[in-house]
């Protein structure tokens, strides 16, 4: 029994809404989104006067040529940008170069084109003649002048591991296929030698005149705090040569080694006068080496013009012998002995800058 003014207990039952609820809800709220303002689009630009040039105004945006990508205000071409290789923001570290889109080291002359992870020589590459991936037919294997053929093509050549290389003057055949000089020496007439002013020790080129290692003579170290200076240890440089470069002492005004500063190195047959590296007034600059062209065989007469094999250089033609008034053969060209600065008294035999060849002898003025 319960009082009469308590009614029975009983469980909770939520009223569910109505759907005429939920028609006014989803009425106000249609309302509310129709009274806002509708989103205006974003308008970086009107004209093409409201972008950075290169770039141009398109579609209210200002955007970069094609192939080229926009970072920051820059258009780059990621291909070879060094500041943005490959993206943006990625720069390469120094002394490298950004080639199609990845940081690389510059290609040497010798093999100046990149063909996916090596550099080439397209001139003479059997696998990349004329271009990245572009190989010879094994009918016409010998890649030369960017071309296949089965035989070599001009004066000197020969076919060393499927390519037309000059013996007289390829380092890596020197005058017989695969005879390499070694890394100081230049291949010059067929013969791997070193700088007129330098002597090979230890499979090196070095100046006994300056070398601490090779002072005056091949294996003659200098002591520990001694400099090489004319070929002699000593304590401390003279004033002939005050500079120190690498323990020798040097004049930066006139040694081709060390041409204004340490390490600079002229080219091969180039004198350092005052600071700057320079061809002697009887030579010319012939692919990237000052050469005598009135007796170089390679340049006989002018950059390029090669004897064919069996000749010599005389007096700018090209001879079958030497005559009586240059009448010995030094490396492909015919010399006085008696009177020739650079084979005084015989072949690779030169005198010092300062000196002159007289009757065979290298004498001071």
């Amino acid at each position: 029994m319960y009082p009469i003014c308590c009614s029975p207990p009983h469980a909770f039952t939520p009223r569910r809404p109505s759907q005429r609820w939920f028609a006014v809800l989803w009425g106000g709220l249609l309302l509310f989104l129709m009274s806002c303002p509708a989103p205006q689009p974003s308008s970086e630009c009107t004209t093409d006067a409201d972008c950075t040039a290169p770039q141009t105004c398109i579609a209210a945006t200002c955007q970069c040529p094609t192939g080229k990508a926009r970072c920051g205000e820059v258009c780059a071409d990621l291909q070879t940008n060094n500041q943005h290789c490959g993206k943006c923001g990625i720069a390469c570290p120094p002394q490298q170069i950004c080639e199609a889109g990845r940081c690389f080291y510059p290609c040497p002359s010798e093999a100046p084109l990149r063909c996916g992870e090596i550099c080439v020589d397209p001139q003479t590459n059997p696998q990349h003649c004329g271009g990245c991936a572009s190989p010879c037919p094994s009918i016409r294997p010998i890649c030369g002048q960017s071309k296949c053929f089965d035989i070599c093509l001009g004066p000197n050549l020969r076919i060393c591991s499927r390519r037309c290389v000059n013996l007289r003057n390829d380092v890596l055949n020197c005058g017989s296929c695969g005879k390499m000089c070694f890394p100081s020496q230049y291949c010059f007439g067929a013969r791997c030698v070193c700088l007129l002013t330098q002597t090979l020790c230890a499979e090196r080129c070095v100046d006994l005149s300056t070398n601490t290692s090779h002072c005056g003579a091949c294996n003659n170290a200098c002591a520990i705090g001694q400099v090489c200076a004319a070929g002699q240890c000593v304590t401390e440089c003279p004033a002939a040569t005050p500079s120190v470069c690498f323990g020798g002492c040097v004049d930066l005004n006139t040694n081709a080694a060390h041409c204004g500063s340490c390490g600079h190195n002229c080219l091969f047959g180039q004198n350092c006068n005052q600071l700057r590296c320079e061809c002697p007034a009887s030579t010319s600059l012939c692919e990237g080496r000052c050469a005598e062209t009135q007796a170089d065989s390679e340049h006989c007469g002018g950059c390029g013009n090669a004897c064919e094999d069996g000749h010599v250089c005389a007096a700018g033609s090209c001879v079958l012998q030497c005559p009586s008034v240059t009448p010995t053969a030094c490396l492909g060209g015919c010399f006085d002995t008696k009177q020739n600065n650079t084979h005084c008294g015989g072949c690779n035999k030169p005198c010092l800058s300062h000196q002159t060849c007289k009757n065979g002898r290298c004498s001071s003025p």
